[in-house]
């Protein structure tokens, strides 16, 4: 069961950073992304209500109450949930046709060079290295690496105390 947890997980996050992109303009996304992100904590932190459901119903009774709730969310954010139109899908549409690429004989495209390892360790390099020289993008990682560590070692260490 864990293992089907992880994978529906998996899709979750790109999916909401998309909905985040395509709903909110480029002045509100920090916000939007930040309101999010802090969804784990603030779940972690009113799971201990599930005490008190265990207490009423027992740990089959909780699990099921909590993903009847899980259901009917996901119910409501498909019945309310649209898919926005996709401005820069859109231009990219325009281009190719102007470019005669989307005529009704469409030309065909030429397959892609696959990347070797060589390149994937090259691409690779480049990325971190423009990611450590940005000040920001070094502040994030260092803060999270603090935020993780501390956070893992009460994780792993409080239990020992109770």
């Amino acid at each position: 069961m864990r293992f089907v947890l992880g994978v529906f997980e998996s899709v979750c996050n790109p999916a909401a950073y998309s909905l985040i992109r395509d709903f909110f303009p480029p002045s509100h996304r920090s916000t939007a992304n930040a309101i999010y992100s802090s969804g784990i904590y603030v779940g972690s932190a009113i799971s201990s209500i599930s005490i008190i459901l265990i207490n009423a119903m027992g740990w089959r009774g909780s699990f099921k109450f909590t993903g009847l709730v899980g259901i009917v969310f996901g119910i409501l954010a498909a019945l309310i949930l649209r898919e926005p139109e996709r401005a820069n899908l859109k231009a990219a549409a325009k281009v190719e046709q102007k470019e005669g690429l989307l005529t009704d004989g469409e030309k065909p495209k030429p397959a892609p060079k696959k990347p070797g390892c060589c390149d994937f360790i090259r691409g690779f390099k480049k990325a971190t290295g423009e990611l450590l020289r940005n000040p920001t993008s070094r502040y994030c990682l260092i803060g999270s690496a603090f935020r993780f560590f501390g956070g893992y070692s009460l994780a792993f260490y409080l239990p020992i105390y109770y």
